[in-house]
């Protein structure tokens, strides 16, 4: 069983904890704009210093996804999109990063992509199996 400290460590954020950072992040966005300070140059700094971050799925959406999805159809919520908007995106998002890392993206879940992948794993089992 879990001692008192551990389960203390993993406590979900507070309602204070929360405010605190959102009015952090608000009072220095206002400060940034004063001074002049563009995204433009956050971005260009995080990506030219030795600060470093490695993608995530979260990350991914709000950095690169949804900006697109924004431009492309002014929707915020992926859960606003139709079905026949998320391919273009996708286009979008796979040819520049593509182009710009060499990253061979996976394909987009689809349902006969599961079935697929499982036809695939049987067979390979069958295979071994019969070896």
């Amino acid at each position: 069983m879990k001692d008192d400290t551990e389960k203390k460590e993993k406590r979900i954020r507070s309602k204070v904890q929360n405010n605190s950072i959102h009015k952090w992040l608000d009072d220095n966005a206002k400060l940034m704009k004063t001074e002049g300070i563009s995204i433009k140059q956050l971005i260009q700094i995080m990506s030219t210093t030795s600060f470093e971050m490695y993608p995530t799925k979260d990350n991914l959406k709000e950095l690169i996804w949804r900006p697109i999805q924004v431009a492309m159809f002014s929707k915020v919520s992926t859960t606003e999109l139709n079905t026949d908007e998320i391919d273009p995106i996708l286009e979008v998002f796979i040819k520049n990063v593509g182009q710009a890392t060499g990253h061979e993206f996976t394909p987009f879940p689809s349902i006969e992509a599961q079935i697929q992948k499982q036809v695939d794993a049987e067979a390979d089992r069958e295979f071994k199996k019969n070896k």
